[in-house]
This record gives structure tokens, sequence and C-alpha cells, in this order.
């Protein structure tokens, strides 16, 4: 089975003096560290994530969206996967958070499907 969500995680324009370049090297980035991130994640669902980056001028705000599959199968799951999204988010957090500092706020959005 396969099972989408969606993370959205906006940050202050500060996030453009720590991700150095144009947004789509940004990206490949982002992408690259979640996926180190939860590699490890479930035993036996393979995690598979692609990022965007976008600036909202008018919030004057960056919007990380991370868009994640997890592929699963009911014999090994049988109760299914859980609160993932949530187990997720808070990997990814940690991992934003270290890698911009513990001082950048994310504010977090996650929508399924």
């Amino acid at each position: 089975m396969i099972y989408r969500f969606h993370l959205y995680f906006y940050c202050p324009n500060r996030l453009s003096e720590l991700l150095a370049g144009n947004l789509e090297n940004a990206e490949v980035f982002l992408e690259n560290l979640a996926s180190q991130e939860l590699r490890t994640f479930r035993h036996r669902a393979i995690m598979i994530v692609a990022a965007r980056v976008n600036f909202d001028p008018v919030q004057n705000m960056y919007i990380l969206h991370f868009r994640i599959c997890s592929l699963y199968s009911l014999k090994v799951n049988p109760n299914g996967l859980g609160n993932i999204e949530a187990e997720v988010e808070a990997r990814l957090s940690t991992a934003l958070l270290e890698l911009f500092g513990g001082a950048l706020p994310l504010f977090v959005e996650n929508i399924d499907g």
C-alpha cells in the first residue's frame, strides 16, 4: 500500500542567509537531508521524499514543502502506520532545527494526500 502526505515548514526570511545559492540547490540539499533522516525510520517502510522551497513575499517567509510517500505491507504492519505524520514531522523538525540553529522558528502544517 502507498500512503502519501505533505509537510510544510514556514521559516522567516533569515533562511536565505542559511541556504546560500539558488532554490533548486536548496531543494536538492533538503531532499538529501530528509532522506538521510528518514532512511532508518521504520522497518520495511520506504520513505520517498521530495522537497520544494518557495518564498512568499507577502508573509516574508520561506515555505519548505516535503512530499512524503510510504510504501508498506499490511502483512508486515497489520495495524497500518500508526501516527506516522507526527513521527516524520518530529524527525524533520529536529533535523531542520539542528541544521539552522535552535533559534529559527518553524511553523508546521500537515496535509494528507
